[in-house]
């Protein structure tokens, strides 16, 4: 694996949300991707907020495509919460 993909999968899990998943940091913060723009910091998210289904199956793709990583801990965690939330009311 290259030095790239491993910092890009490590920055990834870095950033994953308190139940596993992944949501986008200014959503967390309750900003508008116009917010988001005109910050010039790097937005830390809340991470007790929930887990976007968007976002998490986007980032699960990653961990799918990859030998290793897809069968890690971390993608069956996010691969089960995301699937626990079908047809969820």
């Amino acid at each position: 694996m290259t030095p790239c993909i491993l910092k890009g999968f490590n920055w990834l899990l870095s950033i994953r949300q308190n139940d596993g998943g992944w949501a986008l940091p200014f959503r967390t913060m309750g900003m508008t991707l116009a917010d988001a723009y005109q910050n010039c910091e790097v937005i830390q998210p809340d991470r007790s907020k929930p887990f976007s289904h968007l976002v998490t199956g986007m980032v699960l793709r990653a961990f799918a495509a990859h030998p290793q990583y897809q069968k890690s801990a971390e993608a069956k965690k996010a691969g089960a919460l995301l699937n626990s939330h079908f047809f969820y009311a």
